[in-house]
């Protein structure tokens, strides 16, 4: 009897160290769980990471766009002025061309004028003045048809600059 009351205490605390080892594995479980729980957190700090140096490449690309943006419209209302002072120029140039055929028209009645006069001095004369009013139209002429052809490259390169700056923008047509 003695023999089997130890047995039976030996049994018991073979029982009770079952229950301890299966509490110990439940434990292990929960622990394992808390480690996939971390190894997650983890992870998911380094999304977080990740999408914070996202972020800031977003907000530097925003940052450029908007530079880019800033000198497009900067270049645009430099393009309207550059267009508005060649709207000058052509109708400087327009003007000057109907003075000139104005001038045409009034040297054949000076000429016709002229034949009119006694004495060839006079005629020489106002020849000269003539002459010297032809010379200084026809020099503001030519640097009026310059300052033209200046604005007009100007404008060309304006025009593809801007046509470059959409292109890298994407917003070439």
């Amino acid at each position: 009897m003695q023999k089997v009351s130890l047995i039976e205490a030996k049994v018991n605390r073979i029982d009770t160290i079952e229950e301890k080892v299966s509490k110990i594995d439940a434990i292990e479980k929960k622990v394992g769980r808390i480690d996939t729980i971390e190894e997650k957190v983890n992870k998911i700090d380094g999304i977080d990471q990740r999408l914070g140096g996202l972020e800031g490449r977003f907000d530097t690309l925003e940052n450029r766009f908007d530079g880019f943006e800033n000198r497009f419209d900067g270049l645009e209302g430099r393009f309207e002025g550059l267009e508005g002072r060649f709207d000058t120029y052509e109708d400087t140039v327009s003007d000057l061309s109907s003075t000139v055929d104005k001038l045409v028209l009034e040297v054949v009645d000076i000429r016709e004028d002229m034949k009119q006069f006694a004495t060839k001095a006079e005629v020489r004369s106002l020849a000269e003045q003539m002459a010297a009013g032809f010379d200084q139209m026809s020099k503001r002429f030519n640097h009026l048809d310059q300052e033209h052809v200046a604005s007009r490259s100007r404008v060309d390169r304006l025009e593809g600059r801007v046509e470059r700056i959409e292109g890298h923008l994407g917003l070439a047509a």
